[in-house]
């Protein structure tokens, strides 16, 4: 009673320990408070699974299924008892070198000499296995001239990589038309004539200053348009002034026209 702490001194309250079954009654407590329902039948399960953990020796390993046991099956044979502990070692153990060394030379030994015989085992190998060692080697001066080289090689495969993707990127295929753009094209590009001419200005003055030379110089206008196929040079500015010639001075013509 007096080792019991925390949750477990709760289960001394309302507690007599006059009676003459004071100690069954406390573990029934104990039992009660921290134990499973079915105990025998998780202890079973536990030690089917049982396997040696990392940081566990042979020793803890070898307790640990002993405890296991002793819960599950309470009221098994010595010879019962010694079968099932040495094959639950050596199938639970961390190495399997160790679990062939016991398969081939301890199959006719005792749980107890068993266990005896991996950790001499291991305790042997274990002095013998060399260790692993981290070697830091410190690297020598960078040249320069190694680091342009370097740099030149790696200019040199981007380069590679680009020429190399250039070509993929030219054989992509175009989009295709849409309907209503392919129908404009094909009715701009059937008549180049027609379109053509709807464009087409003759070069010269407006059709009155045109007038008033013709009937100045007395005869017709000598004016001929240019072939359809033409398409006259765009003009340099939006307001262009035509310049008619200057008529002749009266004092050579004699009259006036």
């Amino acid at each position: 009673m007096l080792s019991l702490e925390c949750a477990a001194a709760e289960v001394l309250r309302d507690f007599d320990e006059h009676k003459s079954t004071a100690v069954d009654d406390l573990w029934q407590r104990l039992a009660h408070r921290f134990g499973s329902v079915d105990e025998m039948h998780e202890a079973m399960r536990e030690f089917d699974v049982r396997r040696q953990f990392d940081t566990e020796s042979l020793v803890e390993y070898e307790q640990a299924l002993r405890s296991l046991y002793k819960v599950a099956w309470p009221t098994a044979s010595s010879e019962t008892r010694d079968a099932s502990l040495k094959r639950r070692f050596e199938d639970g153990l961390l190495s399997s070198e160790l679990t062939q060394y016991l398969l081939l030379h301890c199959r006719d030994l005792t749980f107890e000499q068993t266990v005896e015989k991996a950790r001499i085992y291991h305790s042997t190998t274990d002095g013998t296995k060399p260790k692993k060692a981290i070697r830091y080697v410190a690297e020598p001066d960078a040249d320069p001239n190694v680091m342009i080289n370097h740099l030149k090689s790696i200019e040199g495969r981007l380069d590679k990589v680009i020429r190399d993707t250039k070509p993929a990127a030219s054989t992509a295929p175009s989009p295709s038309p849409t309907p209503s753009s392919t129908s404009t094209t094909a009715q701009t590009s059937s008549c180049p004539a027609t379109q053509s001419q709807s464009n087409w200005r003759p070069r010269g003055p407006p059709a009155s200053q045109q007038q008033q030379t013709s009937n100045y110089y007395g005869g017709q206008q000598n004016f001929q348009p240019r072939q359809p196929g033409f398409q006259p040079r765009p003009p340099a500015s939006t307001s262009t002034t035509f310049q008619t010639s200057t008529p002749p001075d009266n004092r050579f013509t004699g009259s006036r026209p």
